[in-house]
This record gives C-alpha cells, structure tokens and sequence, in this order.
C-alpha cells in the first residue's frame, strides 16, 4: 500500500512555492539506519506543500528527513530548511488490512437490512427474546383477538366464553369443592383433585360394624386404604352387619 508523505515549507514564515531547487526527502529503517530512499525530489502541491509517494514494508518502521533547501542555495533559512518525521509500516498494514474488512461487513449489514422503513421503524424477526418482557403494553388488541379465535378453533368457542360468566362467587365455589379452599388452583392440584373424586366414585370399598372410619374406600390396588368416613344407622346408632363381616362394594366397571 502506497502512502503520501506530506512536508510543509517555508521562508521567513512566508510558504514555499515555486523554489528554483525542489525540496527531497530521505527516508530510513529505524532498524538498521540504512537509507531506503536518498534525497529524491518531492512534488509541490502548492501554498508550500510537497508530497512523496512511499511504500512501506508491512514490518517496519522509517525515520523522514524532508530538505527544503537541498543546495544551501538559501531558499528557506536554516531554521525552516528541515521537517521530520516517522513512518510504521506495521500501522499502514493494519489500514490496509482492515479496510477491506470494514467494508465487507458494511455491505454484509446492508444486505441484511430492509431497503426502507414502515411507518418510520423497522420490521424485524424475534428468534429469542427475554423472559417477562411482554406485557400487555407491547401485546396488540389483533393478537389477543387472533389468541381468543385461535383458543376458540382448538378447544370450542363456548367453554372460553362461559368462563368469563361465572361469579367470583361461583368460581370460589369450585375452587372450595376442589379441597383448594378458596385459593387459586394449579393444574396439578385440580387434576389431583379430580382423580380422587374419581376413587371415591368407582374403587372397592368397605362398610365394618361401628360408627368411627367404618367405612373404607380403597386405591386402585383394592389394599390400600385412601379414604375412610363415618357411617352410622338412620337413628346415628352403630352400624351392625348381619353376618358381622363388613359390607363389600366391588370396584365399578
């Protein structure tokens, strides 16, 4: 990569144009102090600059000594004749390196980019987002109509609706006759819930002699005891079996 290496000169202040002998410059490896270019002539640009085109070895650094009077003619006084400089080679690689990877991924995000905005935004695809951060401010009216539409395609328009009939009253009811007590249910508690009520409904059960736990209901194993209750006679007497064996009730089928 070729740089421009620029130098200004001037006489008494005033710049440099024009001047009968043109400005050189040298220009050497801080390694070795070699001399890689030897008072070649630099180019006006004009208002007292010159320019020399250089290309720098990717791993090393240079030493610039620019000479605006290369004769002693007196064109600029001592104190002007000289600018130096310093060249690194390693940084103009870098740029050279860099730049057409700057410019790779700028048209690779261009390409990925929609060509105009919507409305003053723009539309984009979701692959993850964050947990808890899709409130009911950021859900649209349409996306809960199309939730509702879509609940009411899948499980049946009228057992979404109805829900919303009931009384807190009535709801507080069923939780109540669930075992929840008034305290909102989880799935896992309702469906426990319901398959006990369905033990109690169909499994063997026993009715002994007594008034305490004497009736016995049992799990789907038909030996272990799930539930048991108190039973007495119509006047709050003691049940009494005629054989004294407790009564059977078989498992429903």
């Amino acid at each position: 990569m070729s740089v421009a290496i620029i130098a200004s000169f001037t006489d008494e202040g005033v710049p440099l144009t024009s001047p009968s002998n043109t400005p050189t410059i040298r220009i050497r490896r801080t390694d070795t102090g070699a001399l890689v270019v030897t008072d070649s002539a630099m180019t006006e640009l004009g208002d007292g600059n010159y320019k020399y085109d250089f290309s720098p070895s990717a791993t090393l650094q240079y030493s610039i000594r620019a000479d605006g009077d290369p004769t002693a003619a007196g064109q600029t006084t001592a104190e002007e004749r000289y600018v130096f400089g310093a060249l690194s080679g390693v940084q103009v690689d870098a740029i050279e390196t860099t730049i057409p990877d700057i410019e790779t991924d700028t048209q690779d995000i261009q390409s990925r980019l929609p060509a105009s905005l919507v409305s003053g935004r723009m539309d984009s695809d979701v692959g993850n987002m964050q947990t808890d951060v899709l409130d009911a401010a950021a859900l649209a009216a349409s996306a809960v109509t199309e939730i509702d539409t879509l609940l009411s395609t899948n499980h049946g328009g009228g057992a979404w609706a109805g829900l919303e009939d009931w009384t807190t009253a009535e709801k507080n009811q069923i939780r109540y006759r669930l075992g929840l007590d008034g305290t909102q249910a989880t799935p896992t508690t309702i469906l426990g819930t319901l398959e006990l009520i369905r033990k109690l409904l169909n499994n063997r059960q026993e009715l002994a002699n007594g008034t305490t736990a004497n009736l016995i209901t049992y799990d789907d194993d038909d030996t272990t005891p799930i539930a048991t209750s108190n039973v007495t006679d119509s006047a709050g007497a003691a049940v009494v079996n005629a054989s004294g064996s407790p009564a059977k009730r078989s498992r429903g089928t």
